[in-house]
């Protein structure tokens, strides 16, 4: 019996963050953990973290880590977070 309006309203007053902010960066975390420990395809850890689209997949993720996907791979491949 809420409104979506209301519910984000919420949200960032309690988080200090949007919904779609705290979805993007639980997206790149999981990416992140897949980039470190398996050897899919950048495109393929894209899709399945929500991201229609790679190209935008890898923007984000430059600007939330620094670098990109194949970057952060080659440094973090093999190790726990």
């Amino acid at each position: 019996g809420i409104s979506t309006g209301y519910l984000s309203m919420v949200f960032k007053k309690e988080t200090g963050i949007t919904v779609r902010q705290y979805i993007e960066d639980y997206r790149i975390e999981v990416a992140k953990d897949r980039l470190m420990h398996t050897n899919d395809r950048v495109q393929d850890i894209s899709a399945s973290c929500g991201f229609a689209q790679h190209g935008y997949f890898s923007r984000v993720f430059k600007q939330k880590t620094g670098m990109t996907p194949a970057e952060f791979r080659e440094k973090h491949y093999g190790r726990q977070i």
